[in-house]
């Protein structure tokens, strides 16, 4: 009553085969696939990471030491540390802020307001992968308003500054990476 069929023998050598080999193509272009959305995504990961530990520090730096209307003698200016005072938010009471390259690789800002001694500063850590130190790239190049580059060490920089260049070295994923502007004081 049941009878089978001849032709229902299960698949050929050569059938399995090119279904091995299609199955492989595809497998292929899959894994390219990800391969370029993996390197795309660590171009992305590497953008991010400069634009918040370079783009973002300067930013912050640039905002505040074009409101400045005095470097402040102590601690003395150097080129990796600098302290300026303002009113940035225009309410009668001086801001005092400390930009600093530690050794460590952090890049700090230190801020208290009024005549308060630095017991009530607050401290914000605006890199944690900075570089300036290791590479020995200044943070900070003072000079005057003819252009001449002032030395951190002549005593004379808190008065006679016109200009500061302010250059932020980060590492990330074993790279250096680098970007500098001019902030020019208002006064």
């Amino acid at each position: 009553m049941f009878r089978r069929l001849h032709g229902d023998d299960g698949f050929t050598l050569s059938e399995l085969t090119v279904v091995l080999a299609l199955l492989s193509i595809i497998l292929g272009v899959a894994w390219l696939g990800y391969r370029a959305t993996n390197a795309g995504v660590q171009v992305s990961d590497r953008q991010a990471a400069v634009s918040r530990e370079i783009g973002q520090p300067l930013e912050q730096m640039e905002r505040v030491l074009s409101q400045q209307y005095r470097i402040a003698d102590s601690p003395a200016p150097s080129d990796y540390t600098m302290r300026v005072s303002t009113d940035m938010d225009r309410d009668g009471q001086t801001e005092h802020t400390t930009f600093q390259a530690t050794a460590d690789g952090t890049l700090l800002m230190k801020r208290y307001e009024g005549d308060t001694n630095a017991a009530d500063e607050v401290t914000f850590v605006l890199s944690e992968h900075n570089a300036n130190q290791a590479a020995a790239v200044p943070l900070f190049q003072y000079y005057r308003s003819d252009g001449v580059e002032l030395s951190p060490g002549s005593g004379y920089v808190s008065s006679d500054t016109f200009k500061v260049r302010i250059t932020v070295v980060v590492e990330y994923d074993g790279r250096q990476f680098t970007d500098s502007r001019f902030v020019y004081f208002r006064n």
